[in-house]
């Protein structure tokens, strides 16, 4: 049953919500609803309690409270998951940092490779009056090239 409310009045909770809006356990609840702590709750045709807020507000709960942090419940992560699979995950997230740091000095050591390559190849071709590629600029003319990233290769690459 959704929060419903009716004309007039405070908006009315199952037991589930009532639990889950309190910060209590479901059998709490129930307890109070067997003793009966909230005058104002009835029965639903499909069978859900139907609880207002006024009268889990009378018998003493809070409703929609923040959690002190004395009493958050520990073994969990916020939201139900588990923490075997945040440690699963966290695992998997070190092992991918890793392999692209790697990957990073890989591409860093290339990229000092492909330079001195093409150092080589302008000193061979400094006295002939060509350079690489038909470019007729001469060496020393040229700009120093910059050591890029593996994501500034790939985008140059791709004509970016």
């Amino acid at each position: 049953m959704a929060d419903s409310a009716t004309p007039g009045n405070r908006p009315r909770l199952s037991v589930v919500q009532a639990a889950i809006r309190t910060g209590k356990a479901r059998s709490t609840i129930q307890r109070y609803l067997r003793k009966g702590a909230f005058p104002g709750a009835y029965q639903e045709p499909d069978g859900t309690w139907s609880i207002g807020i006024d009268d889990l507000l009378g018998a003493g709960f809070r409703v929609d409270a923040p959690t002190p942090a004395d009493h958050v419940e520990h073994g969990h992560a916020p939201g139900g998951a588990d923490p075997a699979r945040v440690a699963e995950l966290e695992a998997v997230l070190a092992q991918a940092l890793a392999r692209a740091a790697a990957a990073e000095q890989i591409a860093a050591e290339r990229d000092r490779i492909i330079e001195a390559q093409a150092q080589a190849l302008r000193m061979l071709t400094a006295g002939t009056g060509t350079a690489p590629h038909g470019d007729t600029v001469p060496a020393t003319q040229q700009p120093p090239q910059r050591s890029r990233g593996l994501l500034g290769r790939i985008v140059d690459a791709i004509g970016g």
